[in-house]
């Protein structure tokens, strides 16, 4: 029976640069798919920004898994039903080559994600039907403590929120597991000023790709 598990203790990680594009010349449809891409240089556990003709995928955050010269798989992805995942797509990879911790965070919270439905209901009948649809956008909040030292991960929120770039955000937890987002971020860069409280910075990040992923420790 598996433990029960808290946050306590977890870290959260901004990607900060992505490399050059790596393209795709093909790329199958299994449970994981396993991606073709000349010299591509990546190795197992590296983090990669995907885009790619398969919507459900497209514009996530995903790891590299059995890596070798020319091949690599997305773990965690099952690409087999071709019915959702048509073959022969366009795809390429950016790999996330930094990262820097946001330090001091608190008051972690997340909205969203809420199932939607159509509802209808037919003539002869006195109960109404309804279907699942789509999920509400989800977004993770929280604070953090101000540091007027102006620290990488302020100016790279700062940048973020200005420019409305895709960023990668990575929480690692102390089990050593993880999950990865592609997020929206909205960062308020004028500190909270209560009287008697610590100053600290609102911020927001929305998802900006289909879902996210979780990923158990690498071995």
């Amino acid at each position: 029976m598996a433990a029960e598990l808290f946050p306590d203790g977890s870290r959260w990680y901004l990607g900060t640069a992505l490399g050059a594009a790596i393209v795709a010349s093909a790329v199958t449809n299994d449970d994981p798919p396993v991606v073709t891409a000349s010299a591509h240089g990546l190795t197992d556990g590296d983090y990669v920004m995907v885009h790619s003709s398969w919507a459900q995928i497209d514009g996530m955050v995903l790891r590299v898994k059995n890596a070798d010269t020319n091949t690599f798989e997305l773990e965690g992805v099952d690409s087999s039903d071709t019915n959702v995942f048509p073959s022969a797509p366009t795809l390429s990879v950016q790999k996330v080559t930094t990262q820097v911790e946001i330090a001091k965070v608190m008051n972690v919270q997340t909205s969203g994600g809420d199932q939607q439905f159509a509802q209808w209901q037919y003539l002869a009948e006195r109960l109404q039907r309804q279907k699942p649809t789509t999920k509400n956008p989800v977004t993770v909040t929280f604070d953090v403590a101000y540091d007027d030292d102006m620290p990488q991960y302020y100016t790279e929120m700062v940048r973020a929120d200005e420019t409305a770039e895709i960023r990668p955000l990575r929480l690692l937890m102390p089990s050593g597991n993880e999950i990865v987002y592609a997020v929206y971020i909205g960062f308020n860069a004028q500190p909270t000023l209560t009287q008697g409280q610590i100053m600290v910075n609102n911020a927001a990040f929305t998802l900006a790709a289909p879902s996210f992923k979780a990923y158990k420790k690498l071995p």
